[in-house]
């Protein structure tokens, strides 16, 4: 397992039930991760990491376990039931959690078998109710005649009827085996404990050490004192040395260490020790502030970021802020959010402080701007001022009671008339804690007494357009009521602090806000709604029909209509999709690859398709997945015919002369007896191949010179015998010399 790295490094981590995490911490550092495997995980090192172990986090584990006992009737097999659970640790702290369903009660009975009752009818039935009536009767035997059997039929029972037909014959038999099961009031109780397990980690064997990242420090002067270093997982240092041999003594927490610097002038690295013998060290040098005596060596102009300084409007006080190098600083100021600034009547800056009056700021959050030499600080946020509240109280009882009112009146607006004029409820304020009250006559039918607790509270604040209200509405008059009824009711939309959150945010109050100003427009919206879910199990036809398709697609409509009816919007669906991916596969047996070749993939396909048919050899598989790729299966075939020289040569470089048609033709005809008709992709070429020699030919010329023969037989070799090898040629005299002879031999298959 890996034990150190940097913040932002990948680290992999072998963890059982990987699938199962849901969360992955370095030590209290929440941080990112992907799943790889079931068992592998990558995680990012986060800047929050602490030295300690990286724990995961995990699923809640629910297990269901099925639990039986038996006893005496219902009452014993549930004591013996409840003494199971209970000794089986299933309510022990260690699987604290369990719940139990409901308990089932069964009889539970061994039975074993007395006699057999036999009993023949007319029809099935006849015959089967003579077998009973012979177990009531506590018979055995038959069909042709019983005997009195040796049992008590209170600790017996008859076992399943077995009746059927003689043979051809109109008659039935019927028989049935007498079991012996003692007084029948053994039960098994049943019931179903499930264990759910919430908070479920687990953890490295050893503690992870992050690499600690210093981003800045603050200096002190050469008289010493305390420096404060900034940083992340500041958790792992376990010494501060400044140079490699002065030790610092420190104190802190993850982000932020105080170590003290004794007197003397430095400059020189820090150096930080971390668990299991590692180190880091600072990127710049610690050079002391301020000086005692010799050169000036400046403090850098800082402030402390993060500062946090909260005061109550109204009350006198004064703003501490921290930094470096603040002796000097020529303004300072405070800017509100709403980019008010306020100069304080004084303040006074110290090299490593500033102290300014409070005095006249608004509530809010202030952010803190000093100069010194052309160059501007900003501290955001660093000053919060908060309203000065004082509140009263009021107290109201109410009584009101209903009236029965006898008497009949011509019509319902003259009995609204009647009912209107009498008193219903009597106001009192102050502290009244009882009342006495009592109507005479008879006719009070019910009644109820309410008591409303009322709170004023005087915010000496001076009120801004901080917060916006809106009412959508299917017109502009009805948007309009909608915001009043809103604001009314003490809900806005966005306000000061972000939107308002029933469940945190307080309501305004109409008694300290009004409306200042209203619009209304026309808006059109675009939103899409989604549902996600899982479904394991076997697909098969369209699985848009699956009923966890069906059950997110209803998800997603009652979504819409809940949206559309909370906004009062016209709206239309533009689109609906289903996408869906699979998370994981369980194999049913052991695959087989299956191949088919051919010019077509379709015919591939479907030559598979026969395979794994009904009748096929590989009946009963289910394809799962198809690949196509294009091979090249050549096949060479060659048809060859002889020729007899002399041959025109003209012929044989012509390729589309009759006799190479002739020959492709023969070829063909053999490798297709029954016709090419175009198939197999087929391409042709031609060639002249020169074979052994066969024979040779003598050309004889006489009456001519050297040179004429010569140039007779390079005619003859061009003309008629191209592919023809010749011998060396041989001259000789006849006679007179008057015509000479050449003689050329050629061999060769010709």
């Amino acid at each position: 397992m890996p034990v150190s790295g940097n913040i932002g490094d990948t680290i992999q981590f072998q963890v059982t039930g990987a699938n199962s995490v849901t969360g992955v911490k370095f030590g209290s550092g929440q941080a990112n991760f992907n799943k790889i495997s079931e068992t592998v995980l990558d995680t990012t090192v986060p800047q929050t990491a602490t030295y300690g172990k990286v724990i995961f986090e995990k699923n809640d584990s629910i297990e269901t376990f099925d639990i039986t006992a038996t006893g005496d009737g219902d009452s014993g097999a549930y004591s013996s039931l409840t003494g199971v659970i209970n000794t089986s640790g299933f309510f022990s702290v260690a699987l604290s959690g369990c719940t139990t369903g409901d308990v089932t009660f069964t009889d539970y009975n061994t039975a074993s078998g007395i006699c057999v009752i036999t009993a023949t009818g007319s029809s099935l039935a006849q015959a089967s109710g003579l077998v009973v009536s012979g177990h009531e009767s506590g018979y055995c035997g038959g069909p042709t005649g019983f005997t009195t059997g040796d049992y008590t039929i209170s600790e017996t029972r008859l076992g399943a009827v077995t009746a059927s037909a003689l043979g051809a014959s109109d008659n039935f038999v019927a028989f049935a085996t007498v079991e012996y099961t003692g007084n029948l009031n053994v039960k098994q109780a049943a019931v179903a404990v499930t264990w759910n397990e919430s908070g479920i980690q687990s953890e490295t064997s050893d503690n992870f050490v992050t690499l600690s990242r210093i981003n800045s420090f603050s200096v002190v002067p050469s008289g010493g004192g305390t420096i404060d270093i900034f940083g992340n997982a500041l958790s792992s240092i376990t010494g501060v040395n400044l140079g490699t041999g002065l030790a610092l003594s420190f104190s802190g927490d993850n982000t932020t260490l105080n170590a003290f610097v004794p007197t003397g002038e430095y400059e020189d690295f820090l150096y930080f020790d971390l668990y299991s013998g590692l180190s880091v060290v600072s990127q710049t040098k610690y050079i002391t502030s301020g000086e005692v005596t010799g050169a000036n060596k400046e403090q850098p102009f800082i402030l402390i970021p993060n500062q946090s300084i909260t005061a109550v409007k109204g009350e006198t006080g004064n703003a501490i802020l921290n930094g470096s190098g603040l002796s000097g600083v020529s303004s300072f100021k405070f800017r509100s959010k709403q980019s008010v600034e306020v100069t304080p009547a004084s303040f006074t800056a110290r090299p490593n402080q500033i102290t300014a009056s409070l005095s006249g700021l608004s509530t809010g959050l202030h952010d803190v701007i000093v100069e010194k030499s052309g160059v501007s600080l900003t501290g955001e946020n660093f000053v919060q001022i908060t309203d000065q509240v004082s509140h009263s109280y009021g107290y109201e009882t109410f009584m009101s009671s209903g009236i029965n009112y006898i008497g009949e009146e011509s019509s319902e607006g003259v009995l609204s008339g009647v009912l209107n004029s009498f008193t219903y409820g009597i106001l009192t304020t102050g502290d009244a804690d009882r009342i006495s009250f009592q109507i005479s006559g008879g006719n009070i039918s019910s009644g109820n007494i309410t008591f409303s607790l009322s709170k004023k509270s005087d915010v000496t604040k001076t009120v801004n357009s901080l917060y916006t209200v809106k009412g959508r509405g299917l017109n502009s008059g009805a948007s309009v009521t909608n915001a009043y009824n809103n604001f009314n009711s003490g809900i806005y939309s966005e306000g000061e602090f972000g939107a308002y959150d029933p469940n945190v945010s307080y309501k305004i109050s109409e008694r300290v806000c009004d409306i200042t100003s209203q619009t209304t427009s026309s808006k059109s919206e675009s939103n899409t709604f989604t549902s996600t879910g899982t479904y394991t199990g076997t697909v098969t036809g369209n699985p848009l029909d699956l009923p966890a398709v069906n059950a997110l697609e209803l998800d997603v409509i009652n979504q819409f209509n809940a949206y559309t009816g909370e906004n009062l919007f016209n709206c239309v669906v533009s689109s609906d999709s289903v996408t869906s991916g699979a998370i994981g596969t369980t194999a049913t047996g052991s695959g087989v690859n299956i191949s088919a070749s051919g010019f077509v993939s379709g015919d591939n396909l479907t030559k598979i398709n026969n395979r794994i048919s009904d009748t096929g050899d590989y009946s009963g598989y289910t394809l799962i997945s198809t690949t196509v790729e294009t091979i090249d299966n050549f096949e060479a075939y060659s048809y060859s015919s002889g020729i007899s020289f002399p041959f025109a040569t003209s012929d044989i470089n012509n390729t589309s002369s009759q006799h190479w048609v002739n020959i492709v033709n023969s070829g063909l005809n053999e490798l297709y007896p029954a016709g090419w008709t175009g198939q197999d992709s087929l391409t042709s070429g031609i060639e002249v191949v020169t074979g052994s020699s066969a024979g040779s030919t003598t050309l004889t010329f006489s009456g001519k010179t050297i040179e004429e023969v010569n140039n007779l037989i390079g005619e003859e070799i061009q003309d008629n015998r191209s592919y023809c090898s010749t011998g060396d040629p041989s001259y000789y005299l006849t006679g007179e010399i008057i015509n000479l002879t050449g003689i050329r031999f050629f061999s060769g298959y010709c």
